[in-house]
């Protein structure tokens, strides 16, 4: 049966709605209907789309209906949705995401909700509850005289040994850091000056030496890349060995390397020897870790996951694909990514799902050695996930570093880092440190075991140590 005019005239609307972050911040659509006489009543139904906000990051997805009453006479009838904003504390662009209508009588069915950033633009600006963050933070790739390199840093790493982090890593192509490089990429070791105090005190820059200098103090004649460090701790006591590894296809880092493909590098510190741990035919090393007692080496090679413990054999852990290892202070369990997947699993035992993402982090020192939570990116935001729990979305951002214990993930968000408390004492993604004007964002980060320290380096320029305080 043919409509009738009341009902062809009817028209629901929904408008736009504009927010700034904050506490509490809600976006209120308002929903119109335009009834004229006689108008029956309707349920119109409504859902959130994300665009350049994303849930849950920026807002928290709704859906639902609204329900007009009849109108005899006709007239007005107006309903509000409200959508929650997230107040992440992040610096951003605005972001904008769309509330959907469906249903009967419908006019303009998309409203747009427009989010604006409430964090201040500048550095200072942005660093609620930090004071003189700058002086905090030093170079840790620099020349003798204190400088910049002529070449960026990349791939920092600091060792886990309580508060102490008696020694930091990184890889840097630079020909003034330390003579005799070579113009390859080369692995940096810095050695802690001073001491760290019961707490963890501020960082003091000592020797820097190149960890992946040939025999005979020679350079290297390949590319060094990948550093780990170990170390470890019972409770707030450090204890050793502490260790490094990295990747080299160099020959000539030790004698006997003839087999023209890139290997695992370790010596145990502050004195040992290098020892080559080779990678199976066909398969070179592309990526390295080490466990914190330096009890275990995981190595991708030819894309699949490997452990090595003691004089053992190589164990495969991880089919093709594999990817980002990262072992526990004792080395018994390792997190890694497999074609956009995150697992962890007991070295010798079976694979855990976890949740799909990529660059895993894990707690690793937990007792037993097990992981009770990993961290991971996913798109364009970073999540945590206890075992047996559901996910929980940390914040907008990348790149993750959780410290041992897990009460603490360290991630880049733009040129800031900014750290996320889980067990919410010390507040949530709070920023603890910076790339500065011209550098490029924020990328591998390494926090210590207590997360007094984190290093890292930025896409366009140089590697920092930030000092958060004594913990």
């Amino acid at each position: 049966m043919a409509a009738t005019p009341a009902a062809a005239q009817a028209r629901v609307d929904v408008g736009d709605a504009q927010v700034t972050e904050g506490a509490a911040a809600n976006a209120t659509f308002v929903v119109t209907r335009k009834a004229p006489l006689l108008s029956p009543a309707i349920t119109v139904n409504y859902g959130t789309e994300s665009a350049s906000a994303v849930a849950p990051g920026d807002y928290t997805a709704v859906s639902g209906s609204v329900r007009f009453a009849s109108a005899v006479l006709g007239g007005t009838q107006v309903a509000h949705v409200r959508v929650p904003i997230v107040n992440d504390q992040l610096p951003e662009d605005i972001k904008r995401f769309r509330l959907r209508l469906s249903g009967p009588e419908l006019g303009r069915t998309t409203g747009i909700g427009t989010i604006l950033d409430d964090d201040p633009a500048s550095p200072a600006g942005r660093l609620t509850g930090v004071t003189h963050l700058s002086n905090r933070q030093q170079l840790i790739a620099r020349t003798p005289s204190g400088g910049a390199p002529n070449a960026p840093a990349f791939d920092p790493v600091i060792s886990w040994d309580a508060r102490t982090a008696r020694y930091l890593a990184y890889v840097s192509t630079a020909t003034d850091i330390r003579p005799g490089s070579g113009g390859h990429k080369n692995v940096y070791l810095v050695k802690r000056g001073g001491k760290a105090g019961k707490y963890g005190t501020p960082w003091k820059y000592g020797k820097t030496v190149v960890a992946s200098r040939g025999l005979g103090g020679a350079p290297a004649n390949g590319d060094s890349w990948s550093p780990a460090l170990g170390g470890w701790s019972v409770g707030d006591v450090k204890r050793g060995p502490t260790c490094l590894a990295f990747v080299s296809n160099a020959s000539n880092l030790v004698s006997g390397d003839a087999n023209g493909q890139a290997d695992v590098f370790m010596r145990k510190l502050p004195g040992g020897k290098l020892k080559r741990i080779a990678s199976r035919p066909g398969e070179p090393a592309t990526e390295a870790n080490v466990a914190g007692d330096c009890s275990a080496v995981a190595m991708v090679a030819g894309t699949r996951l490997y452990v090595k413990r003691g004089g053992k054999r190589l164990r495969k852990v991880g089919g093709a694909g594999a990817s980002r290892p990262d072992l526990t202070a004792h080395g018994n369990y390792i997190s890694y990514t497999q074609n956009g997947m995150v697992y962890t699993r007991r070295v010798g035992g079976g694979a855990r799902r976890v949740a799909p993402g990529i660059n895993p982090t894990a707690d690793g020192d937990r007792p037993g050695g097990r992981i009770g939570r990993v961290a991971y990116t996913r798109g364009a935001s970073t999540y945590i996930k206890k075992a047996g729990s559901a996910e929980r979305h940390i914040g907008s951002g990348v790149q993750p570093s959780m410290t041992a214990g897990g009460a603490q993930v360290m991630f880049g968000h733009g040129p800031f880092i900014y750290m996320y408390a889980v067990s919410n004492s010390f507040g949530k993604k709070l920023p603890k440190g910076y790339c500065p004007p011209g550098q490029g964002s924020v990328n591998n980060i390494s926090t210590s075991a207590r997360g007094n320290y984190i290093v890292f380096s930025c896409t366009g320029g140089n590697a920092y140590l930030s000092y958060i305080g004594e913990k």
